[in-house]
């Protein structure tokens, strides 16, 4: 193993950017130099003897050792010695990152030993170690989260960052209150209509509290009263600041996971939709139900040829369509504000994962993470407020 314990006295710029790749000894095959390849993050590997560099391998050392064949087994069980090269660069320790870079981009290198070239190794430092940031810490690979009136929460499952659980509840009472709001407004223009035209439309708006299944035309009625009360909320939710709060934690999400700088002139470039979005799910029912609704009552199609052929279409669909609707109304593009919310619920869940020691979330909390039961309990509670309310305007009346 090399003396690692030199590197202390190495320059610390250059320290930042220096790597260990899991080292070759002479005698091990090439098969498994093949295999350490495949798992290092680094495309050249040091063969050491003892802490002394002996050489460096690579895949093109093989290809070239075969003359760009398929190389036989005998070569895959050859020691890794025979075809392991010297090394055409070494960095002095004494080099500065852009120093290194400079050198690596001359030699047309990819990745170099640092030493002092009479084999004393101190690791290895290739262009992704020097255009990383020094002290990049490690990232959650998959997160989620909510847009709040008050901010952007973030999770990775286990661990919570930016707002709150309250800001949570904060989310499901607004959603709340915006439906109840669309369905208010849709039921006072289907009243001037009906009053104007003679048709019918609030009395498919009482149908959607009806407990017996309409049919006929007023299914399609209903239907067709649900799509625009749905359109009208999410209308509404697009003027509002959570729209701006969505689009600014998928923003940052998007950051994360692609491993970019968390800056806001980087984060503001980042997509405003994405695929894990709850909206895309929110589509994906909402169109089954409305295609399975509509189709079941079609003389010539059963209940479960609809449900069918609701599904396929579905299927082929949903991810589109709510990427559209996450673009023209779930979302919208966050100002400077929003965006810092975003960036800073995604600094604290990176500094989280950091300092966390590695740990398998228990069901219980991923559920908990997911802000799913603090939104129902806020949906909840503005509901029964709203029905107290009601009875209290009853009594007063009475």
């Amino acid at each position: 193993m090399p003396n690692l314990h030199r590197i202390t006295d190495l320059p610390i710029s250059l320290r930042t950017a220096i790597s260990q790749p899991l080292p070759l000894d002479p005698s091990d095959s090439v098969q498994t130099a093949v295999y350490r390849l495949r798992v290092s993050r680094i495309a050249v590997l040091p063969v050491l003897d003892g802490d002394r560099l002996v050489g460096l391998f690579s895949l093109r050392d093989l290809m070239q050792h075969s003359a760009g064949a398929a190389p036989g087994p005998d070569m895959m069980l050859a020691p890794v010695a025979k075809i392991a090269h010297a090394p055409q660069l070494w960095l002095p320790t004494t080099f500065s990152p852009t120093e290194a870079m400079d050198a690596l981009l001359r030699s047309g290198l990819e990745a170099a030993p640092v030493g002092d070239g009479a084999g004393t190794y101190f690791g290895m430092v290739s262009l992704a170690d020097l255009l990383t940031t020094p002290g990049t810490p490690p990232r959650p690979l998959r997160i989620g989260g909510m847009a709040t009136p008050f901010g952007v929460y973030l999770t990775d499952g286990s661990r919570q960052a930016g707002a709150g659980n309250l800001a949570l509840a904060a989310t499901g009472a607004l959603l709340f209150v915006l439906i109840l709001l669309a369905t208010g407004l849709v039921t006072v223009v289907a009243a001037a209509v009906d009053s104007v035209t003679g048709l019918r439309l609030t009395a498919a708006i009482a149908l959607m509290t009806a407990q017996a299944a309409p049919r006929g035309g007023s299914a399609f009625a209903l239907i067709a009263v649900q799509a625009v009360v749905v359109l009208t909320f999410l209308t509404m939710m697009h003027l509002t600041r959570l729209a701006a709060f969505h689009g600014a934690e998928h923003q940052a999400v998007h950051a994360v996971e692609r491993g970019e700088p968390l800056v806001e002139s980087i984060v503001q470039r980042m997509p405003l939709a994405h695929p894990r979005c709850g909206t895309n799910l929110m589509t994906a029912a909402m169109l089954f139900t409305a295609l399975t609704e509509a189709l079941s009552h079609l003389p010539t199609i059963t209940v479960t040829g609809a449900a069918s052929i609701a599904a396929l279409s579905t299927l082929a669909s949903w991810r589109t369509l709510g990427t559209q609707i996450q673009l023209r109304f779930t979302t919208r593009r966050p100002r400077h504000r929003e965006i810092v919310s975003g960036i800073r619920a995604a600094q604290q869940l990176v500094e989280q994962y950091g300092a966390s020691q590695p740990a398998r979330a228990t069901v219980l909390r991923r559920i908990w993470c997911a802000g799913v039961l603090q939104t129902a309990a806020g949906m909840l509670t503005a509901a029964m407020l709203a029905n107290g309310v009601l009875w209290l305007g009853h009594l007063v009346r009475l």
